[in-house]
């Protein structure tokens, strides 16, 4: 409900529609950052953004590899 307020969006508004769990989650922290309602931060030394960055880039081709499973099966199918 925020995010659609803030940028007065109908439910059915294509950018809202569109806006992604991460897009709404970062413009909240983005105003609360602007807005100084942030007192405190937190840093995770333990967080390592190569590792991090490697492991999205890893889902990715598997996903990938995977729909193309998917659509190299359907091209077998005689549908007819």
């Amino acid at each position: 409900m925020w995010f659609r307020d803030k940028y007065c969006l109908a439910p059915t508004d294509p950018r809202y529609l569109a806006a992604t769990d991460e897009l709404i989650e970062t413009e909240w922290w983005a105003y609360q950052y602007q807005a100084g309602k942030v007192q405190e931060e937190y840093v995770d030394e333990g967080f390592d953004a190569d590792t991090y960055a490697a492991e999205i880039e890893q889902e990715a081709v598997e996903r990938e590899r995977a729909a193309a499973a998917v659509t190299n099966d359907w091209e077998d199918v005689d549908l007819g």
